[in-house]
Order: structure tokens, then sequence, then C-alpha cells
């Protein structure tokens, strides 16, 4: 019997909106850095592939190689505090999750900062709602440990993972034994949802 949903949060409780990429040129300014795109995109989509875990030292050292840089710690805390502001209020959102969190426990895993992930999710009025939210300090998906640590003591077999990205959210707790929903489009040879929505109409 399902006992805990456990859900990703970029591209999948909260929409990735380019204008939220402003929250990175706000902080390069801040710290007067200049680097070609003016973005922290790059830095955003790979750091997953090179980091084990996500620390202020460990991303700060990782920009400065990535960039050929010498920054302080003070660049991605200002991009922290400018990024836990970005998130909208979504009431057929808020209406979904307060029906599950009703039938079940939910928990939100993220590879991203917590502190800027809860505040992101408080903005957008869902914080309350959950049960944890797992930040990527301690560990980052797809590293089983981290999905182990969201299941709170549950078995697999109670447990649904709900992600974007199949590599990172969805394999990795198929192997654990959990259900499984993919966020996408595209219709796929696993249970798939375009998008979080539909799951009132299935659970």
């Amino acid at each position: 019997m399902l006992k805990r949903i456990i859900f990703d949060l970029d591209n999948t409780l909260i929409p990735w909106k380019e204008k939220y990429n402003e929250a990175a040129k706000k902080a390069l300014e801040e710290c007067h850095i200049v680097i070609d795109d003016k973005t922290l995109s790059k830095l955003r989509k790979s750091y997953q592939d090179n980091l084990t875990n996500v620390t202020i030292e460990d991303m700060t050292n990782y920009f400065n190689k990535l960039y050929n840089q010498n920054v302080d710690n003070s660049l991605i805390k200002c991009w922290l505090k400018h990024l836990s502001d970005m998130s909208e209020i979504d009431e057929e959102l808020i209406s979904l999750i307060s029906y599950l969190q009703q039938k079940y426990e939910l928990v939100v895993l993220t590879n991203w900062f917590y502190i800027s992930q809860y505040h992101r999710l408080k903005k957008a009025k869902l914080a309350d709602y959950f049960k944890e939210i797992i930040g990527g300090e301690e560990v980052m998906k797809p590293n089983k440990k981290a999905f182990i640590k969201a299941m709170g003591g549950h078995l697999p077999e109670e447990c649904l993972m709900v992600g974007d990205n199949y590599l990172i959210d969805i394999l990795p707790a198929k192997e654990l034994g959990m259900s499984t929903y993919l966020i996408s489009e595209e219709k796929k040879l696993m249970p798939t949802i375009k998008n979080i929505y539909e799951l009132k109409g299935i659970l």
C-alpha cells in the first residue's frame, strides 16, 4: 500500500522558467564577476555530474574551476539568496498537494541547497504540506542513499517517486523497488504523466 510520495522539485513541483536565471545574473553583477553568458546555467546543469553532494564550498570551487575564476563563497550565497525568491503561487498545484497530503506522507528530494528550495516552496505556499524537504547537502541523486533517506523508514513498495529526469529521479528509485512516475510530454515505456496535475486522477 502506498504511504509516501517523494517528489523532485525543479520541473516537477516548480517549473523552471527562463526568468529564474535572473537570480544568477544578479549574483554575478553584485559580486562584480563577468563571464561570457552572464549566467550560471552551465554550472547549474553540470554540477550534478561532478559533485557527490552540494555544499557552498564545493560549489564555489567547482565554479572557479569551470570558469577559471578565483571567487569566494559570497557568490554562491548571493545566488541562493536571490534564487530563494524564484517561485510563484499556483492554486491548482496547492489544491493537488493538499489533496495528496491528506492521503500520503509527502517528501521533496532535491539535489539543490535545502535553504533555497525551502524558501521557494514557502513562497509558493507549498512547504507546510511536506513532511520532509531533503536537500543535496548530504547526498545527491542518483545515489541510492538519497532515495533510502527519502523513504523515511518505509519499504520501497510503500513509496512512489515522481520526477522529470529518468536517470537521476526514476531509474534509481525503480532499482530500489519503488513505484515511479516520469513527467514527460512523450509517452515512454514506463508509467508517465505529462504533468503533476494528472496525479489527482490517479491517486
